[in-house]
Order: structure tokens, then C-alpha cells, then sequence
């Protein structure tokens, strides 16, 4: 059987993949804690819930158009113009089965062959595949903890080359948790104009900031950049509807108009009742999210406490996601009892899953090469225990 080229460089996602082994262990009865879910674990709300059985006995189980339903994408325009301040119209809005799409149809419509994105990194593993697939080449661009892990304006000048086409920015970030402040915005957006660059804004985690930090979009920063600019964003992470698939994204008519193309061809359109049930989240109640960030932001709390107070770990502390990104270089090159040196962080999540039952994400699928990913989308006493478990493993290495 011979299959495409593209196969053979194109490696499963990382985090899909603990997961999978994090739940096998379960299945035999392993007590596995798991650092590694990208996913709130949190119950979708009930009234969202209520909304999609009641849009399913209603009938809505057939195809929309394309670029989504109209009333949701009305909504989402009227929405996201209000927290912009400005007019945005529902043909500037296209839904998707999930976020995760719109952006490879992006990179569908706005790239050709041999053309370079630059990629802040550490970065969100599926950025890199998605450009790889249409013939692109993501240029990876380091940033580090010291500088609160935010691409500078210097940087991203000097990786900008004749092909360069697009910027991806992810704020907050998955996965260091990284936000960027109106000024970070604006220095970044003057480079943008002036090379005259596409950008894609991925703020899925947008409202899912700790200790007052505020989110905005770049076009909040700098308006000019309404016309090269797709926004990114869903109700995965807001609404615990990650297995919903009802994302969307909001740039200027065209390219919007484009993306839907690519939809008709791959897609035809995100499931209706879901996205019924995403008008639902939108429109009712929003108290449930307060309560879910008092708990989120304790957890964040205890677990980059936690990890700080581990010989060889450092972590700093993020201004969203529900993710904490920890330098583990100084746990590296140890061993357990009777094996090999530990010699990278993919080896130490390896080690964590199977001797300390935690399932934690490598740095490696995110460019960031001794680094650990822990999540805490997990319950305050399982991060405690997980800690715990942790902290044992690698007292125990020698």
C-alpha cells in the first residue's frame, strides 16, 4: 500500500496520545492523575445542554449553509463588534466544526507552496503540521520565559523574509499561558502593516485570564489591521463544549468568503444542533464562568507554587489558560533507581506517567525542548495529589 509522502512526517498529536495511554492505564485500574487534557473538565452547562436536545426534536439535524447558521453568525458579529467597538457584519464571520478547522482553511487560502508563517514558539502543536500540509513552511520563532515568553517586535523582524506571508499569535497561549499587554499588541501590529502580513489571532482562551489580566485583540490595539486580520475563537474552552465543534472565525468578508469555499469542500458545515446549543451559551446565563475562574485561578495558584518549590523546576506563573509551562532542564540528566539518565523532558513525562501515575505533556511537540506542560483542568485535590506524586518521582532521582 503505498500512501502520501505527507504520512510519513506527520506525527499523532502528543497530548492526544497521553491522554490515550493515561486512560489504557486507567482501564486496568491504574490510579493515573492526568496533567495532560487540553480540555476544561468542567460539565458543559445545563441550559446549553437543554438547547441542543430541544434544537434536535425541533428538527435542526440537517445541513446549514456553510458558513454557519445565520442567527449564530449574526450573533457572533454583534458580539465580538461590541467588545471590539466597531461594526462587524455576519458575512466578516464563519463557523466551523471547531476552531481547530477554520485555521487550517486559513492556511488553505492564504498561503501557496514555499510560503513562511512565523510561529512564536513555544507554540500550539498543530500550527506547524497545518502550514506543512499546504506546502508552507513555519518559521519558528523562540521566545523565552524571561521576557514572558511574548514575541518581540525585533524578533519577529528579523525572521521576516521574502515569502513571509502570516504571523501566528496565540493569546493566551497554549501552551505557556502567555499574555499579551495593549503595547505588546500595538509594536507587534506596526510590523505587521509595515510588512504588509497576514495574521492569525487565535484567542480561544481569550476570557480564561487570571488576577485582573485583561486579553484584548490586536485590532483593539490597532484598528488599522481589520484587513488582515482572522480572529479566532469558539466555545470549547468558555463553555466546556470541546467535543461540541463549534468554533469560528471573524476577518474581512473576503477572506471569509474564501475559507467558505474551502468549508464546501471539506466540511459543508459544523452540526446544526450544536450550533443551536452554542447560541444558547452565548445569549443565557454567564455567572456559571465567575465560579469556574475563582476555581481555576486556585488551582494555577497551587500548582506553579508546587512546581516552584521542586528542586530543578521552575515555573512562571501564566495570565491565562488553564496551563502551566515548567522548566524542568535542572531535573534532566538524573536517573531513577536502576535505569537509564533521564536526558530530555519527553523521557521524564515518560518516567512520571509510569513511576509517579502523572500524565504530563513534553515540550518537545511545542518546540520547547525541556519543558513539561501541566494542565490543571483537573479537580484542586488531584492537583495537590498529582503534586505530590510528582515531587516523590524526582526526589527519587539520583
Amino acid at each position: 500500500m503505498r500512501l502520501a509522502d505527507r504520512i510519513g512526517w506527520m506525527k499523532p498529536s502528543a497530548t492526544l496520545e497521553i491522554n490515550a495511554r493515561a486512560k489504557q492505564l486507567r482501564s486496568q485500574g491504574v490510579d493515573v492523575i492526568s496533567f495532560a487534557a487540553g480540555e476544561p473538565d468542567f460539565p458543559t452547562p445545563a441550559h446549553v445542554i437543554e438547547a441542543a436536545a430541544q434544537a434536535m426534536a425541533a428538527g435542526h439535524t440537517r445541513y446549514t449553509a456553510v458558513p454557519g447558521d445565520p442567527e449564530l453568525r449574526a450573533l457572533v458579529a454583534t458580539q465580538t463588534g461590541a467588545s471590539w467597538g466597531r461594526e462587524i457584519q455576519p458575512d466578516q464571520v464563519l463557523i466551523g466544526c471547531g476552531a481547530k478547522q477554520v485555521i487550517a482553511h486559513f492556511y488553505h487560502v492564504a498561503l501557496d507552496p514555499g510560503d513562511e508563517v512565523i510561529v512564536p514558539t513555544p507554540c500550539w502543536l498543530s500550527y506547524p503540521p497545518q502550514i506543512r500540509m499546504v506546502g508552507g513552511d513555519p518559521v519558528m520563532v523562540p521566545t523565552t520565559a524571561e521576557n514572558g515568553w511574548r514575541l518581540t517586535p525585533e524578533a519577529l523582524k528579523a525572521h521576516i523574509g521574502p515569502r513571509t506571508r502570516a504571523l501566528v499569535l496565540n493569546a493566551p497561549c497554549n501552551p505557556t499561558g502567555a499574555g499579551y499587554g495593549e503595547r505588546d499588541l500595538a509594536a507587534l501590529a506596526e510590523v505587521v502593516l509595515e510588512r504588509d502580513l497576514w495574521v492569525l489571532s487565535d484567542e480561544i482562551y481569550g476570557k480564561v485570564t487570571f488576577n485582573g489580566f485583561v486579553q484584548k485583540s490586536m485590532i483593539q490595539a490597532v484598528p488599522e489591521v481589520a484587513d488582515r486580520i482572522l480572529v479566532i475563537n469558539g466555545v470549547s474552552k468558555t463553555y466546556s463544549m470541546t467535543g461540541w465543534r463549534v468554533g469560528w472565525g471573524v476577518g474581512p468578508a473576503p477572506l471569509i468568503s474564501a475559507i467558505s469555499r474551502i468549508a464546501g469542500q471539506v466540511t459543508s458545515c459544523a452540526p446544526a444542533f450544536a450550533q443551536r446549543a452554542a447560541i444558547a451559551a452565548l445569549q443565557g446565563d454567564q455567572s456559571f464562568f465567575d465560579e469556574w475562574m475563582v476555581s481555576l485561578t486556585e488551582r494555577m495558584e497551587v500548582i506553579v507554587a508546587g512546581l516552584n518549590a521542586m528542586e530543578g523546576v521552575t515555573c512562571r506563573q501564566p495570565e491565562g489558560t488553564f496551563y502551566a509551562m515548567a522548566d524542568v532542564r535542572g531535573a534532566l540528566g538524573r536517573r531513577p533507581a536502576g535505569g537509564e539518565p533521564i536526558v530530555d523532558s519527553v523521557a521524564l513525562a515518560r518516567y512520571l506517567l509510569e513511576a509517579a501515575r502523572v500524565a504530563v505533556v513534553p515540550g518537545e511537540p511545542f518546540q520547547s525542548p525541556g519543558f513539561v506542560r501541566f494542565s490543571f483542568a483537573c479537580t484542586l485535590e488531584q492537583v495537590k495529589t498529582g503534586l505530590e506524586r510528582v515531587g516523590e518521582a524526582l526526589a527519587a532521582l539520583r
